[in-house]
């Protein structure tokens, strides 16, 4: 058990608009969406001022481009995070382990971010809707196969860009600059097989907070593409395919 909190200061607190009817409202849907048996003690300000951080009073529907976009880029990120702690543990380029270490850290981050998403708008984790279903009809640039939920490169995820289960298990056989190669090769195209992702986020997502994370995951995988592009330059390798 715990004490609820003053919903009508907690409200002016925390910034909210809503009137105490609107907050109470709120409060209701979240806790029905989570199961909460009726009746059951629900601190209203909380779950109130935790929608207005994942995006207000409307919440994303299961099937809605938020709510797609927050479960497949948990996946892309994650293997991202997992790539990079692969490679920092098989160099000792100094440059080459301080970029993975931020990509890790980083997008460990924000899928944790997006899977809070989920959590508070009431919505499972996965979708019986097949992967990247919710960018049909808002493809960008060379994503015809995501329509499809196809991969035009490795991988069996359905998502562009993501590293087959073979090119990962070469990368953590790999050491030195042959797996700063491949690394840097797999990283590239995994970033520009999830721009194109974070693009329709930002073009048809209902909430501003997916938005603002979407047009961040653009400007920063953009600048590291081109960082990532020099480096493999240096070592004399080849960028792949793109996605």
């Amino acid at each position: 058990a715990f004490e609820l909190i003053d919903v009508e200061q907690a409200g002016e607190q925390v910034g909210l608009g809503c009137d105490r009817r609107a907050r109470q409202h709120a409060a209701r849907e979240v806790a029905a969406r989570a199961g909460k048996p009726p009746g059951e003690p629900v601190d209203e300000a909380l779950v109130v001022h935790r929608r207005q951080a994942a995006g207000g009073d409307d919440l994303p529907a299961d099937d809605s481009v938020a709510a797609g976009f927050a479960r497949d880029m948990q996946t892309h990120h994650d293997q991202a995070v997992e790539m990079s702690w692969i490679i920092y543990d098989r160099t000792d380029d100094r440059f080459v382990r301080s970029l993975a270490y931020d990509i890790a850290r980083t997008q460990s981050h924000q899928s944790g971010q997006m899977a809070g998403w989920l959590q508070v708008w009431g919505l499972p984790a996965t979708s019986s809707e097949p992967t990247m279903a919710w960018m049909e009809g808002h493809e960008h640039g060379g994503s015809d196969a995501m329509s499809s939920g196809s991969m035009s490169s490795g991988g069996s995820s359905g998502m562009p860009g993501m590293a087959s289960a073979e090119e990962l298990k070469e990368l953590e056989q790999a050491t030195g600059e042959e797996a700063e190669v491949l690394y840097l090769q797999l990283m590239i195209r995994h970033h520009e097989g999830g721009v194109p992702m974070a693009q329709t986020a930002v073009d048809a997502a209902e909430t501003e907070p997916v938005r603002t994370l979407a047009q961040s995951i653009i400007d920063s995988q953009t600048v590291e593409v081109e960082t990532m592009t020099e480096m493999l330059e240096a070592r004399d390798g080849e960028p792949l395919p793109s996605p």
